[in-house]
């Protein structure tokens, strides 16, 4: 009998995706993010396309899926006891698929043949900061709410 109020303990704080933040709607941001500026450097559309698609489908979403990120960002909203705790599990959350975000796009763009000159080029290495602080800036939002 201990072991089912256990169980039924630990699914009441199992919480669902939030909407706007699964792996499908990040990963599509970050996508649209890094179309948007290869475009403004003057890349060829269909390349840029391309790059972007990479980016998110190889790189990004295998590590989201593999950190569970759809299932993290709720516990860091909804399991902390204290509005401070949850302040900073966001911040920690935040700083970390920010992190995860820049690593992942610079191997996206280090590995495209297109881009020889990464990290060298400046405005590629600002696109790959600017990808990581997209993300971040996306899930420091729930401080403010759900």
């Amino acid at each position: 009998m201990e072991k089912f109020k256990a169980e039924k303990n630990m699914e009441s704080k199992v919480h669902p995706p939030i909407k706007g933040f699964t792996h499908v709607e990040l990963i599509d941001d970050v996508g649209n993010f890094i179309y948007r500026e290869l475009i403004k450097l003057g890349v060829d559309p269909k390349i840029a396309y391309e790059t972007a698609f990479s980016c998110i489908s190889i790189y990004i979403l295998e590590k989201f899926k593999e950190k569970g990120v759809e299932y993290l960002i709720p516990m860091s909203v909804f399991l902390p006891e204290t509005e401070e705790e949850r302040m900073e599990s966001i911040e920690k959350l935040a700083n970390d698929l920010g992190i995860i975000v820049l690593k992942e796009t610079a191997k996206g763009i280090a590995e495209a043949p297109l881009f020889p000159t990464y990290p060298e080029n400046s405005s590629l290495a600002e696109l790959v900061n600017n990808s990581g602080k997209l993300i971040y800036d996306k899930i420091i939002t729930l401080q403010d709410g759900v």
